[in-house]
This record gives C-alpha cells, sequence and structure tokens, in this order.
C-alpha cells in the first residue's frame, strides 16, 4: 500500500515461479522417458540372454524341430538354436506421453511369423494335415537314414502335434525385475541432474 492510498500488487515473481515450475515438469518428463528407453533396452537384452541360454525349465525343441532348422549339412556351423529366431522379433515402445514402457513381441505382416511366435510362449496344438504328413515321411535324406533318429514320419494315428509353452517376457522381468528397477531409479536420477544444468 502506498503513502498515496492504493495497493499495487506486482506478478513478476508469480509468473516467474510458474515459468520455473513448467520447466521443471518439462525435465522430469525427459528423464523419465530417458530412463524408461533405458530400461527398455535392459529388458531386451536380457529377453535376449534368456532365449540364448534355452530359457527357464522349457522341454527340450524336438528332434525334427533341430533337424528342420539345422538344414543342410554345409550350414549347420551357422546354427544358433531352434528358439533364437525370437531375439529380433521383440521391441519396446514408450506410452501415455513417455509414462509408460511397453516391451513385446509386436504383429508382423507374415500370418505363420505371428503364429509362432504367439505358440511358443503359450503353446498349441497343430493338427496334422495330408500335406504335412507327407513332409515329414519325405525328410528321409539317405537310404541309411533310420526313422526316430534322422527322420520322424508320423504315425498314421496322429492327427495332431502338442506344443509345449516356452514363456518369455514374463519370467525375464519376474527374474530381473528388482534389478531393472533400481537401474532405472538411477538413471532418472541422473538424466534429472544432467538436465537440471540446463536451467
Amino acid at each position: 500500500m502506498s503513502d498515496q492510498g492504493y495497493v499495487e500488487i506486482s506478478s513478476k515473481n508469480i509468473d516467474a515461479f510458474y515459468l520455473t515450475i513448467r520447466e521443471y515438469k518439462r525435465i522430469i518428463r525427459r528423464a523419465r522417458r530417458n530412463a524408461l528407453a533405458s530400461a527398455g533396452k535392459d529388458i531386451r537384452k536380457e529377453i535376449n540372454e534368456f532365449i540364448k541360454a534355452g530359457g527357464e525349465n522349457w522341454p527340450d525343441p524336438h528332434p525334427a524341430t533341430e533337424q528342420g532348422i539345422q538344414g543342410k549339412r554345409r550350414r549347420r556351423r551357422r546354427y544358433r538354436g531352434p528358439m533364437r529366431f525370437l531375439e529380433s522379433l521383440h521391441s519396446q515402445r514408450l506410452e501415455r506421453y513417455g509414462s509408460r514402457l511397453r516391451v513385446y513381441f509386436p504383429r508382423k505382416r507374415h500370418r505363420l511369423l505371428n503364429w509362432l511366435v504367439r505358440t511358443t510362449q503359450t503353446g498349441g496344438k497343430v493338427n496334422v494335415s495330408d500335406r504335412m504328413r507327407r513332409l515329414f515321411g519325405s525328410a528321409r535324406r539317405r537310404d541309411r537314414d533310420e526313422p526316430g533318429e534322422d527322420f520322424f514320419p508320423l504315425r498314421g494315428e496322429t492327427d495332431h502335434l502338442e506344443i509345449p509353452a516356452r514363456p518369455i517376457i514374463t519370467p525375464v522381468f519376474r527374474r530381473e525385475r528388482n534389478r531393472i528397477l533400481q537401474r532405472f531409479a538411477e538413471n532418472f536420477e541422473k538424466n534429472l541432474k544432467k538436465q537440471e544444468k540446463r536451467l
């Protein structure tokens, strides 16, 4: 209040405080996005290591699966394992304006690939067709090949094949949850301090 009998209120400090708060919220969002993206990379790295190690209590692949993926003898040196094709199929995405991380197997254009990814994790049943029966029966490469060892013809009464479940993302996150959350907290703090220096 002045001596002339009126009151003067300035909003300069309020405006400056509001701008500071708004800028700090932007810094927090950016630090969170960076920390979540880094956590996604950690999870995906662990997924690949999990697949490479043969999963957690996964059943061994059927010998026909091993044989089919290895292919010709001259290519066997490049064989990496029956489930290693999954390593390049998972992805990560930030959702809800960078506040949530999603690590998942996105849908592909090829229906067969989508089916393989889904069935690998959840298990399933495949009905045996006449074409499939012929393919299994024609896998014999040499006259001395033995059925059940070198090739695997299907029995006449076999009408379906059971595929056991080999879960991936859930057991990886359950096993690595504490370490991933700790790394996220450390990366968030590191990114926050880095952004604060720009204020």
